[in-house]
């Protein structure tokens, strides 16, 4: 049946009824706005009169979009009058529309709902919930921003339950999406050290404060140079660090820091005012601590001034506690005794209040059950007359296609069948086959793995006692220059494939999983010197000399053995890409919890898409040298797996003809950090 055959009339009447939906849409959506903003902006009376015209088209059809603004906006006015029990009713009945229009976006509004309606209760498990299925909707359409902000959200949520190390997860991976698109909007630059300082202070409430410091010095250095779309919360950050500070018992740097993050939060334009009066009374703490009282008594008399102008009722309770904290270190006793007592009558003041609001709120449910049950029989008529029209609907439309549909199914469901049998019969056999070839595949790269090892192992103590007998040659003295040559040639040589040996070895442990490292503390500069001595021979013939800029001799945890093999393949790839009579750069320098060794080079150097790839298992981007020099040691892919493993990083800087910078970060291991 197509459409040419239908009567013009009924084409009429589905165009207008589609446009007529499209309308009524519209129009819904503009009606449930404005109550939202009433809403937001506390004016109930008038929100009130506005969802009038919503519970009319409610009533009319109770599975209509109209329906879900009805629910929704309803149960944001009972929060906000503190009748949660109502309000859970109306939240549940959005998220069973939502998923019975099958409206994921609607169903994401209703998750957050009622996730903000659990936390304004403390009920964090269920609030959790919430948003892990929301988490779950963004994932499965791979909506990374929302993603983003869902993951900071959650790590509020931890961070409110006291889980400061799962809290830490989800902001660093809110972080790492908002880090990546910080260029495409200036707002994710905003969060970008939103997260940041949100880490920082999971890290303040574990004890790590050095790490917090980190955090917070990293968010604020990024504040100040990101471009952002709104204010930039450097007041924040700065009263952050001085409270940490102030906890490290620095009290110079934490009075300097608070101070300059008091004036920038007090500054009408930032929006912070709140926040820059609790730092006040943080500052004054501080002071009082430190016995400058004539400060703290300034700051808390700024602070009350801020209090009464801007109505910040709940932070008297914050300027009590700290005024009489101030007077008992001034030994001003009754001073002390009259905030004190104001103090707990702040406090007990706004538990009556919110007992005032549980007096309220049974009132309010006494009305609410007898209202609900004039809207049960309400929305049973409505459903009724709903399901009588759609059962004659459904009737007709029944009669016009069923008989089409049986005889097109009947003709072709056979044909179907036998085609899903043979797919089936294929899939099972590809299935079998395929499984046969992965199993073929383990066995044989086990028995390569197994051979390549026994191989080596073999060839390490004949090549060991070559090395020895040249050593031992090395020794006895000759005239004979060209003997002396080849005694040279087979100890570097045979240094060469022990060398080669041990990478092998290692590369078939690392595939294993079982790459075991043997740690000893060692003098980290020793260490370099030696694989330098080491390396010697393949300086000379280009006449390269290494120049060498060493602090402190820190002490590391190594395994000697990997560690020079690391450096002589570094060393190595620098002589094999550097012109003669150059000079190859080794810097070492020691951080506060780490040194950093850099080797860097004046040779050809690589552009990005070597750069990209000399770190990666399998990848073969080796070129020939300068000389078509060859290198020896292990490649950098088995050499970052040994940095890694002795918990550092390894990485490179490189431009084409600029030469190559290789940096090597090892942690110094100290107690209490």
């Amino acid at each position: 049946m197509t459409l040419k055959r239908l009567p013009p009339l009924y084409c009429l009447l589905f165009i207008l009824t589609i446009f007529s939906k499209g309308v009524v849409a519209y129009s819904s959506d503009s009606a449930a706005k404005v109550v939202q903003n009433y809403i937001d902006n506390h004016k109930v009376d008038l929100a009130k009169s506005a969802l009038i015209p919503i519970k009319k088209a409610f009533e009319k059809d109770i599975y209509s979009l109209d329906a879900w603004h009805y629910y929704h906006l309803q149960s944001q006015l009972f929060d906000g009058n503190e009748v949660y029990d109502s309000a859970l009713i109306f939240i549940r009945n959005e998220i069973n529309l939502s998923k019975k229009l099958k409206r994921n976006d609607l169903l994401i509004h209703s998750l957050l709902n009622m996730g903000s309606h659990y936390e304004s209760l403390d009920d964090l498990a269920h609030a959790l919930a919430c948003y892990l299925e929301i988490l779950d909707l963004y994932e499965e359409a791979y909506n990374e921003t929302e993603m983003a902000y869902m993951y900071n959200k959650l790590g509020l949520i931890f961070f409110a339950d006291y889980d400061y190390e799962t809290a830490i997860k989800y902001f660093n991976a809110s972080f790492v999406i908002f880090n990546k698109n910080k260029n495409e909007r200036e707002v994710f630059a905003y969060w970008v050290q939103n997260t940041l300082t949100n880490i920082g202070l999971c890290y303040e409430r574990l004890g790590k404060l050095y790490k917090a410091m980190f955090y917070f010095r990293l968010s604020l250095k990024f504040c100040e140079t990101a471009k952002f779309d709104q204010h930039r919360p450097i007041g924040v950050i700065k009263t952050n660090i001085g409270a940490l500070y102030a906890n490290l018992g620095n009290y110079p740097l934490a009075i300097s820091y608070m101070r300059q993050g008091i004036i920038l939060c007090l500054d009408p334009k930032n929006y912070e005012i709140a926040h820059g009066v609790g730092s006040l009374m943080e500052l004054a703490e501080i002071y009082s601590k430190t016995g400058n009282y004539y400060n703290a008594d300034t700051c808390l008399s700024k602070a009350l001034k801020l209090i009464e102008e801007k109505k910040f009722v709940s932070l008297w309770s914050y300027y009590y506690e700290a005024a009489y904290k101030n007077a008992e270190r001034k030994k001003q006793f009754e001073k002390a005794f009259n905030y004190q007592t104001r103090f707990y009558q702040t406090r007990d003041s706004l538990n009556q209040s919110r007992d005032q609001v549980g007096y309220t709120k049974q009132i309010l449910l006494h009305n609410l059950e007898k209202q609900k049950v004039e809207n049960k029989l309400l929305a049973q008529n409505i459903e009724l007359k709903t399901l009588q029209n759609r059962v004659v609907m459904g009737i007709v439309i029944f009669f016009f296609f069923i008989s089409f549909f049986i005889l097109y199914n009947l003709k072709k469901s056979g044909k179907r069948n036998t085609e899903l049998e043979l797919l089936n019969e294929q899939i099972t056999e590809q299935k079998n086959t395929l499984q046969l070839l992965n199993l073929q595949l383990e066995r044989t790269n086990q028995n390569k793995s197994y051979l390549i090892q026994t191989v080596a192992h073999d060839l390490r103590t004949p090549i060991g006692n070559i090395m020895s007998l040249g050593n031992l040659m090395a020794e006895s003295i000759s005239e004979n220059e060209e003997f002396n040559e080849y005694v040279t040639l087979i100890n570097h040589s045979s240094q060469s494939a022990i060398t080669i040996i041990e990478d092998i070895l290692d590369q078939s442990a690392i595939e294993r999983g079982k790459l075991n490292l043997f740690l000893s503390p060692l003098h980290i500069n020793d260490v370099i010197l030696e694989s330098i001595q080491t390396i010697k021979f393949r300086l000379e013939p280009k006449n390269i000399s290494v120049k060498t800029n060493f602090q402190n001799n820190a002490v590391i945890q190594l395994d000697h053995d990997r560690f020079k093999r690391v450096m002589l393949n570094i060393i190595s790839n620098a002589i094999k890409f550097s012109p003669r009579k150059s000079i190859i750069e080794i810097n070492q320098i020691q951080q506060e919890n780490s040194v950093l060794i850099s080797i860097r080079d004046s040779g050809i150097g690589m552009d990005a898409h070597i750069l990209s790839q000399i770190f990666e298992k399998n990848t073969v981007v080796g070129r020939a040298g300068l000389e078509n020099e060859k290198t020896i040691g292990v490649g950098l892919s088995i050499a970052k797996t040994i940095i890694e493993g002795h918990k550092g990083k390894l990485w490179a800087e490189s431009e084409p003809e600029k030469g190559s910078v290789f940096f090597i970060e090892l942690p110094i291991e100290r107690d209490g950090v």
